[in-house]
């Protein structure tokens, strides 16, 4: 009789405290659901591989520092793929995207058309092997290095430009033999498209406050090539069986004056059109860890406290 009073009344201390403690780890997983319902359940794997649910691209932490986008599952990610210049990971952590790893997007045959951002480096060997749907590629000036069959059996990409800093560093079999080459210059990047007329069309960007007054086509002997356009959208007529050309792109190089930290890309979302990744809030998982604790402390030092009182 006395043990089973001693029961009723650990109960009584033991049970008010235990649903306070739950009570509180409810109330820390509402205020933390917002954070974890807005695409921020991302995983950092032993490898340093985490994934951002809100693009669905896995990243791969480089010893320098910057991540490159990895091998992984991006079928969720459509037609129109734009590469974010920004990627953060649970930990609050932000990194700049400097490359494409290694097979990123292979098979990725769903894809039609792929933005690059003005922080690529480099794209690693067998990226977008096999995308054969991709006809429009927009490739930044900071492009340096392409892995061999980076691009292979691309076979809707009639046509690719690329900076001219790219010479000599494409790597074997990287872009398909039928692609009509572009190679740019004075540009940050170029947009190329190729019509069924043998029109070559260009979609030019410019540093904010330039104005292109003309762009200076050769095809690959040095042979010039009339062109026409305005306002960063221009075309020439392309030469049968002429492969490759090149384009200077003339601008006045006039700036706005602006302070230092203005220009375009300092800080993410700074670019038309460039929306900014949204940061994860990994705090809500320490909350809810911490409630957790707290709660079995709780009926733990109740249980002791029953005890050292009877």
């Amino acid at each position: 009789m006395i043990k089973n009073r001693t029961i009723m009344k650990n109960k009584k201390v033991v049970i008010p405290m235990a649903a306070l403690a739950i009570a509180f780890v409810i109330t820390a997983a509402f205020f933390a659901a917002p954070a974890l319902t807005q695409g921020d359940d991302q995983a950092i794997s032993s490898d340093g591989r985490f994934q951002t649910s809100s693009d669905g691209l896995y990243y791969y932490k480089t010893t320098s520092g910057y991540v490159q986008i990895s091998d992984g599952h991006v079928w969720k990610l459509g037609e129109e793929v734009k590469i974010p210049s920004i990627a953060w990971d649970q930990w609050n952590n932000k990194y700049t995207v400097t490359g494409i790893g290694t097979a990123a997007f292979e098979g990725h045959y769903a894809m039609t058309s792929l933005i690059l951002p003005d922080t690529i480096r480099y794209i690693q060997d067998n990226a977008f092997y096999f995308c054969f749907s991709l006809t429009s590629v927009t490739v930044p000036s900071s492009l340096t290095y392409i892995g061999n069959e980076a691009f292979a059996y691309c076979y809707g990409l009639s046509a690719l430009a690329l900076p001219d800093s790219l010479l000599g560093s494409i790597g074997d079999n990287a872009i398909p033999s039928e692609t009509t080459l572009v190679y740019y210059s004075g540009a940050s990047a170029v947009t190329a498209s190729l019509g069924s007329d043998g029109t070559m069309y260009l979609d030019i960007v410019v540093p904010d406050g330039v104005k292109i007054l003309s762009i200076d086509v050769k095809d690959f002997d040095g042979n010039e090539i009339s062109s026409a356009g305005a306002d960063g959208l221009w075309s020439f007529s392309t030469v049968y069986d002429v492969p490759i050309y090149t384009v200077d792109v003339l601008t006045d190089e006039s700036t706005d004056t602006k302070d230092p930290g203005d220009e375009p890309g300092d800080e993410p979302g700074d670019e038309p059109g460039d929306e900014t990744p949204e940061r994860p809030r990994g705090w809500a998982w320490w909350l809810i860890l911490i409630a957790a604790i707290l709660m079995f402390s709780i009926i733990l030092l109740g249980g002791m406290f029953r005890r050292k009182k009877k």
